[in-house]
């Protein structure tokens, strides 16, 4: 079974409409039997020079719990896009097989940086619907 990592635009969007967006095409790609990670799954660093305010009390630190989500919040803190983008291709390159483009992926620095580097280091790169119908193409960027 090959581990996929979803790529798309996120930054921009209406984060309702960008975890939609992931969620949908993990799940077909979760029904075509892949084991899918999606960005918005990934933890950002724990740092807490991290760009963002740190908690005051124990009370605030379970508030803001150690998860990454729509607002970019992770650890009790904002981060960085460069924060999320390194911690994403890190995931990306130790952990998964390919990566699964969304159809915005080129509007994107983000989706386009993470493709480059996931086919310059011979991951297949290809667009959600031709991982589920079977024909995406080993190792070749497919996605435009």
């Amino acid at each position: 079974m090959k581990t996929l990592y979803v790529t798309g635009k996120i930054a921009g969007l209406d984060p309702d409409v960008a975890k939609a967006y992931f969620d949908t095409a993990s799940e077909q790609l979760s029904n075509a039997g892949y084991i899918v990670y999606i960005p918005h799954d990934i933890m950002a660093c724990d740092a807490e020079d991290c760009n963002g305010p740190k908690p005051t009390s124990a009370f605030e630190a379970e508030l803001l719990s150690p998860q990454k989500n729509t607002e970019g919040i992770a650890g009790g803190y904002q981060h960085t896009w460069q924060c999320y983008l390194r911690h994403d291709l890190a995931h990306m390159l130790k952990y998964c097989d390919g990566v699964a483009q969304l159809h915005n992926w080129l509007d994107s620095q983000g989706a386009r940086l993470e493709s480059y580097v996931a086919q310059e280091c011979g991951m297949p790169v290809a667009r959600v619907h031709e991982w589920v119908n079977g024909t995406a193409l080993n190792g070749k960027q497919n996605g435009q």
